[in-house]
């Protein structure tokens, strides 16, 4: 029975109280029924409720303000056209601004591929998605739109490079090293550095010492770097090519 030991009116005890039914009676004069307590009970409970709901409206307000500054405002509608797959091609565009300001490269990645997927034949939007999906280690993803990107004829070399770098990584070894010669091709007289790096690691990493070898000497011939590029992976390769030898 949902009632008060002491009586609110006189702080008497109500255990010598009368009681009639589902009502307790004090000598004071003060009353109270059970059903009354209950749906007192209730209504505190209810203020409760609404207060515990009004105060995390609060603190996520509080948090979205945090998490978005001044674009606080901007970024709702954004969202929920993002949500709802209505966001126009310029909606796409304005979410990656904010978020590449606010410094969210999930939220880039996601307005991103929503754009892949409206402007098909864009090619540096694909650029840019699988960018982004590299940083983010989004590797699976990465593969699909570097495949996207390459079956509508694109020939970026830093696209190909990129390529050639996940497929390493994703242990497609081989074919990482077809796109390895297709970024040379591409570079034509003037090797990139970079590619040229990342492609004699991926030969040594896979036991083929002899064709990194090349790869860095074909590069000293051709550079104006001199004969100091990758002198430690050069010496590298000839302890162990000497080693093989014995």
């Amino acid at each position: 029975m949902l009632l008060p030991t002491l009586c609110p009116a006189c702080n008497e005890s109500l255990e010598s109280a009368h009681q009639f039914g589902g009502t307790i009676v004090c000598q004071c004069g003060w009353t109270q029924s059970e059903q009354r307590s209950r749906a007192e009970t209730k209504s505190k409970k209810g203020v409760i409720a609404v207060v515990v709901a009004i105060a995390g409206l609060v603190l996520a307000s509080l948090i979205h303000v945090a998490e978005w500054d001044h674009f606080s405002a901007e970024i709702v509608p954004l969202k929920m056209k993002q949500w709802t797959g209505s966001a126009t091609k310029a909606d796409l565009h304005r979410v990656v601004t904010i978020c590449e300001s606010r410094k969210k490269p999930q939220c880039v990645e996601k307005a991103f591929f929503q754009l892949s997927q409206k402007l098909v034949e864009d090619k540096s939007i694909l650029e840019k998605l699988a960018q982004i999906q590299v940083s983010n280690k989004n590797l699976v993803g990465a593969t699909q739109t570097f495949e996207k990107y390459f079956k509508i004829k694109g020939r970026d070399i830093e696209m190909v490079h990129s390529y050639a770098n996940v497929l390493a990584t994703t242990g497609q070894v081989k074919r990482s090293e077809e796109f390895f010669k297709w970024g040379m091709q591409l570079a034509g007289k003037k090797p990139d550095p970079g590619l040229v790096r990342d492609y004699v690691v991926v030969l040594m990493g896979n036991g083929e010492f002899i064709k990194a070898q090349k790869q860095i000497h074909s590069f000293r011939r051709k550079s104006q770097l001199g004969g100091l590029f990758l002198e430690k992976e050069l010496r590298e390769i000839q302890k162990r090519l000497k080693v093989a030898k014995l």
